[in-house]
């Protein structure tokens, strides 16, 4: 791959801007990857010893996965919004003028994507060349994981930038190693119900 120029980074969040925009969403991000590999290494030992024949195969259990939890635990709100469109799930994440669009995927071992040629969309989409149907104003994250030499674990997960294979910067969002869903918000408190007192309540009152 030819050197990353300035000029590719000119209009694209810098580290400090990225923190700033997704620091809020450490917590959900980091459990879409944690949630997903324990629900993997909950199957069968038998199916996940046939899926993991073939690394891709593995790759897009964990990322279905990850993506169900992403739609679970990050619906739309102020500043997050969910889509599908392009056949592949992303988050667009706004906060004044900083915005970024949010997709899920493995990294290899040096923390960024790679194959990234598998499809002309792909490629577009990580090389940031303008891709039809998706907002390209904004800089494109990845929320990654990458696993330890045996393959047996998740080692780190990040929310990076990158450039055709090149990675600029990432952000680890596991340091807490969270592995709790999120408390419900409790229920508001009922008002006090009123208690009626009698006359022969109070006489007992006064005879006690």
């Amino acid at each position: 791959m030819p050197p990353v120029f300035d000029f590719e980074l000119e209009g694209l969040l810098t580290r400090d801007q990225a923190i700033q925009l997704v620091g809020p969403l450490k917590q959900p991000l980091a459990n879409c990857w944690q949630f997903a590999w324990r629900d993997w290494d909950a199957l069968p030992e038998e199916f996940r010893a046939r899926v993991s024949a073939s690394p891709i195969a593995r790759a897009n259990v964990l990322n279905a996965l990850a993506v169900s939890y992403a739609k679970e635990l990050l619906p739309a709100g102020v500043g997050i919004e969910p889509c599908d469109d392009l056949h592949f799930f992303k988050i667009y994440v706004t906060q004044g003028p900083l915005a970024a669009v949010l997709r899920f995927n493995g990294l290899g071992r040096d923390g960024a994507v790679h194959n990234i040629n598998s499809s002309d969309q792909k490629h577009d989409y990580f090389c940031n060349l303008p891709i039809a149907g998706l907002r390209n104003d904004v800089t494109r994250l990845t929320v990654g994981y990458s696993v330890d030499p045996s393959k047996s674990r998740i080692q780190d997960i990040t929310i990076s930038l990158q450039i055709g294979e090149d990675l600029i910067y990432d952000i680890p969002i596991d340091d807490e190693h969270i592995e709790q869903l999120p408390v419900p918000e409790p229920a508001p408190p009922s008002a006090p119900t009123a208690t009626r007192v009698t006359m022969k309540g109070q006489r007992k009152a006064k005879e006690g």
